[in-house]
């Protein structure tokens, strides 16, 4: 199967068994780049409340945790709270998905204190512009993150990249 596929079937066929092997391959491709230095906390790209509550679960979420249960860190889903619907990006253009997530996503409270100089690792399950994980990463940033960092499963290429 594709990547592309695995996505759609784990998303829409909700077969949620699917995301462990996911963060599997996605530990496994960590390895082979001889990442050595893991982040202080894994987190999720959070979806908004109505549609993850219409769909059952957060695909992104699911990865994320096993993705953290194997590097040995800790997992959070409540440092970043989308607050807004964007609906769906799919037909968008980058510079329609950038401005549909500017102001989508909030610090919950509290966590500022939690996050300040960590190293934060933001899992999701497809990287299409980068708008999404871009402005969360932004958001850390500001809000104290020494470091934020994305992964993806599924995107153009394999990739680890640095947000910002």
């Amino acid at each position: 199967m594709y990547e592309k596929e695995i996505i759609f079937n784990l998303k829409y066929k909700r077969k949620t068994y699917i995301a462990p092997i996911i963060a599997e391959i996605m530990y496994d491709r960590l390895e082979a780049a001889g990442i050595e230095e893991y982040p202080d906390i894994i987190i999720p790209v959070p979806m908004y409340v109505t549609k993850e509550r219409k769909r059952g679960f957060n695909q992104a979420a699911l990865i994320a945790k096993e993705l953290a249960r194997l590097m040995g860190i800790e997992y959070r889903a409540d440092v970043v709270m989308r607050c807004k619907s964007t609906g769906v990006m799919k037909r968008l253009s980058p510079e329609e998905r950038l401005n549909n997530v500017r102001s989508a996503f909030e610090v919950y409270e509290g966590m500022r204190r939690k996050i300040f100089g960590k190293n934060i690792f933001i899992v999701d399950d497809i990287y299409t512009t980068g708008a999404t994980v871009d402005s969360i990463a932004r958001l850390l940033k500001a809000a104290g993150v020494s470091r934020a960092d994305v992964m993806t499963f599924a995107a153009g290429a394999d990739m680890v990249k640095e947000a910002v």
